[in-house]
C-alpha cells in the first residue's frame, strides 16, 4: 500500500508537474537515474507479465505541507526500487533519504532496450574488493549468495555492538581512497546547489 497519487492516474501536464519535482531537486545525472529506474520498472512489466505490479509510472507522489518560501514541507516519490524525499524550510533544502535500485539493472530487449543503471557503481564495487586483500576481502562479503527477497543476516546492529564486514581505518591507503570514490556516482543524485541557498551539509 502505497500513499500519495498514483503518477499512472494522471494526464500528463500532471505527471510532468510531478516529474519537474525531481527534475529541478536532483543533478542532471541523478535525476537520470531516477528516471532510468523507472523505464526499467516498465521493462520488469516485459520480464513479468504483471502489470498490477509493475510500469513506468507505478510511483506515488506525496506533498507535505503547503509550498512556501518560508514554511517548513517537502514532498516525496515512492514505488517499486524507487523512493526519493525532499524537506524544505526556508533556504535550508534537504534531499533525502533517497533509495534506487533495479533488479535488472540492463533492459536487453523491449521497448527500454539498452537501459542500464549502476554500471558505474559496479566498476566501483568491483575496483573496491580488487584493493583488498584476500583476508579483508573475506571480512568485507556478508554473504556469497543471497537468497532472494531477504536482507544479508546481521544486516543490522544493536546495542552498540560493530556491524559485519571489515572497517575501512583497518584497509590499506589504497582501498580506503577506491572507497571514496566509491561514493561519488551516489553523491551525483545529491540536491542541486540552488542559487542563494545556504552552504551544503
Amino acid at each position: 500500500m502505497r500513499d500519495g497519487v498514483c503518477l499512472a492516474d494522471l494526464d500528463g501536464n500532471q505527471r510532468e508537474a510531478a516529474l519537474a519535482l525531481m527534475r529541478e531537486a536532483m543533478s542532471a545525472a541523478g535525476y537520470q537515474t531516477a528516471r532510468d529506474v523507472m523505464r526499467l520498472n516498465e521493462h520488469a512489466l516485459e520480464i513479468t507479465g504483471k502489470p498490477e505490479e509493475y510500469g513506468e509510472w507505478f510511483y506515488w507522489v506525496s506533498i507535505f505541507g503547503t509550498p512556501s518560501p518560508d514554511r517548513p514541507w517537502g514532498w516525496q516519490i515512492d514505488g517499486h526500487h524507487l523512493n526519493v524525499n525532499w524537506f524544505a524550510l526556508g533556504d535550508h533544502l534537504v534531499l533525502t533519504s533517497i533509495f534506487m535500485g533495479s533488479e535488472p539493472v540492463l533492459a536487453r530487449f523491449g521497448k527500454r532496450r539498452g537501459t542500464r543503471v549502476f554500471a558505474a557503481e559496479e566498476e566501483q564495487g568491483y575496483a573496491l574488493m580488487r584493493a583488498l586483500s584476500y583476508e579483508e576481502r573475506q571480512r568485507a562479503t556478508i554473504v556469497k549468495n543471497s537468497p532472494r527477497n531477504s536482507s544479508p543476516p546481521h544486516s543490522t546492529t544493536t546495542g552498540g555492538s560493530s556491524p559485519p564486514g571489515s572497517a575501512m581505518r583497518s584497509c590499506p591507503p589504497r582501498a580506503a581512497s577506491v572507497s571514496s570514490r566509491c561514493l561519488r556516482p551516489m553523491s551525483a543524485a545529491c540536491a542541486r546547489v540552488m542559487p542563494n541557498s545556504a552552504e551544503p551539509r
